[in-house]
């Protein structure tokens, strides 16, 4: 079984495509101007919201790729 190089990597879901396919970023390899494109069978959820990622939103009304 061949395991992909994003195992256990914490991601943030930037964008819905379609119901199965989402697009993520991790801030460093991916970051939210060139997300990838993943598979939601493929994750595992968590039901969390990443407070600086809340508050860059709420102060600038946009994500920056550095944390």
């Amino acid at each position: 079984m061949n395991i992909g190089k994003t195992e256990f990597i914490l991601l943030l879901v930037v964008g819905i495509l379609t119901i199965i396919n989402v697009l993520t970023a991790d801030g460093e390899k991916r970051t939210f101007h060139s997300p990838k494109k993943k598979n939601i069978n493929h994750l595992t959820l968590y039901d969390c919201v990443s407070p600086e990622v809340q508050n860059s939103i709420n102060e600038t009304g946009r994500v920056t790729n550095f944390f």
